[in-house]
């Protein structure tokens, strides 16, 4: 009998340091109190679940505020009035070329026929990748400043041009700005925010020209 009670012990020790390896919160004290399954209660709960529930919240929330290749209205109307604003900047350019007087002025119509050229050839190949028409007319308010325009030579002309340009420019300014806030297409956003430095370049410039010295005199004149 004390043999077989010895053997009985020893079984029942290992079976207790096999369990305190295990678990590292167990001890031969709470095996011999019973407290087995209140000590196993006490291992936290696995928060597998939880991260992988916010991960996916995370990463859906992310994925809503990235641009995407779907094409919204907002899209839309952004590269139709982008395209028609372009193109008026570069046909009263064409015509500043021509009519103007001040050399300074003759030099910013340059520039607007460059950069706005190398501009909306760009937007045109994002709209055909997008399978956007773009209109090929400017807006009925482009056009009736264009006409204008077209009636008046020297310092009449630049007067009015620089008026136009500054107009143009602020009215660009918005609507681009606007498209890098609420745009979701990811090519036109792109374009968006590559341009719009470029428009408020023209916008900054053209204020400058407004104001010097010598489109002034001319404008007294």
């Amino acid at each position: 009998m004390k043999i077989f009670a010895a053997i009985l012990t020893g079984l029942t020790l290992s079976a207790i340091t096999g369990t305190a390896f295990a678990n590292p919160n167990v001890t031969t004290t709470d095996y011999k109190n019973g407290n087995l399954s209140q000590m196993g209660d006490q291992n936290p709960p696995s928060t597998m679940d939880g991260n992988r529930t916010d991960n996916m919240n995370d990463s859906r929330s992310t994925s809503d505020r990235m641009p995407s290749t779907r094409v919204s209205q907002t899209d839309r109307e952004f590269a139709m009035k982008a395209a028609q604003g372009g193109m008026a900047e570069v046909k009263m350019g064409q015509l500043a070329l021509n009519r103007a007087s001040n050399p300074e002025v003759k030099k910013f119509a340059k520039m607007m026929i460059d950069q706005h050229t190398k501009a909306n050839k760009e937007l045109e190949q994002i709209a055909k990748a997008q399978k956007i028409t773009l209109p090929k007319t400017l807006t009925s308010a482009d056009q009736a400043t264009y006409n204008k325009l077209a009636k008046l030579r020297g310092t009449q002309f630049d007067r009015a041009y620089i008026t136009a340009m500054e107009k143009a420019h602020i009215k660009d300014a918005n609507l681009f700005q606007m498209q890098t806030e609420r745009g979701e297409n990811a090519q036109l956003v792109s374009f968006a925010n590559k341009t719009l430095p470029i428009i408020q370049n023209h916008e900054n410039m053209v204020a400058s020209l407004a104001s010097n010295n010598a489109v002034m005199m001319q404008q007294i004149r």
